[in-house]
């Protein structure tokens, strides 16, 4: 007979939040987020995993991000839970280039 447990249920404690890939932006504005987001007080699973989509789609939201994967890892030395962000910042420059043409004029 098999064991299933509710992740909903199961208490846990967040002890680290890693952002890894942060080049230019600030470490406060990142913490702010992070903070905001409301995952260190997260009690389980479930709302740990809410507020890390959550911090998610705020970094996202703003364009400092191209792309956020969150991981979640147990932290062996302190009995709780390490959750990881790996960023991808947008490029600081970008640029386009395009031609128009109309019946009497072009424009480049």
């Amino acid at each position: 007979m098999s064991t299933s447990i509710l992740l909903c249920f199961l208490t846990v404690k967040v002890t680290k939040v890693h952002v890894d890939g942060v080049r230019r932006t600030k470490d406060d504005f990142v913490s702010g987020v992070i903070e905001d987001s409301g995952i260190l007080a997260a009690k389980t699973i479930e709302e740990v995993l809410k507020y890390s989509q959550r911090a998610k789609s705020i970094f996202e939201k703003l364009g400092i991000f191209k792309s956020v994967d969150i991981c979640l890892d147990k932290d062996e030395e302190n009995d709780g839970i390490e959750v990881t962000m790996d960023c991808k910042e947008f490029l600081r420059v970008g640029g386009s280039a395009g031609t128009q043409v109309g019946t009497n004029e072009g424009n480049m």
